[in-house]
């Protein structure tokens, strides 16, 4: 892998800061940064509104998709068409999908 220079402008206090954080922990103010960006635990979410829509559309149609089928399960078993231990595995399966998609909207919220 390549290095590339990058290059940013800091006031002069700021640029005292960097260079004594790197100094506490016997690093230069490049390996500093770059430690810290590996480190970071920011989460970076998208200010784009048009890819938040279309996320949201798509969590939608998948949540459609998903009543539909525990509908249909709902109607199997009824129809005995399926045995308890199928029908409860399926639930829980729609379940786990569920709540994996309220994660990721969480994330994004």
């Amino acid at each position: 892998m390549q290095n590339k220079m990058f290059k940013f402008r800091l006031s002069q206090q700021q640029k005292q800061l960097l260079n004594s954080k790197a100094k506490a922990l016997n690093m230069n103010s490049t390996q500093f940064l770059i430690k810290y960006i590996e480190s970071s635990n920011i989460n970076v979410k998208t200010n784009n509104k048009k890819d938040l829509k279309e996320l949201i559309w798509n969590i939608n149609k998948i949540g459609t998709n998903i009543n539909q089928l525990a509908h249909s399960l709902n109607y199997s078993i009824q129809m005995e068409k399926l045995d308890s231990y199928n029908y409860k595995n399926l639930i829980n399966k729609l379940i786990i999908i569920e709540n994996q998609l309220d994660s990721i909207l969480d994330k994004e919220f």
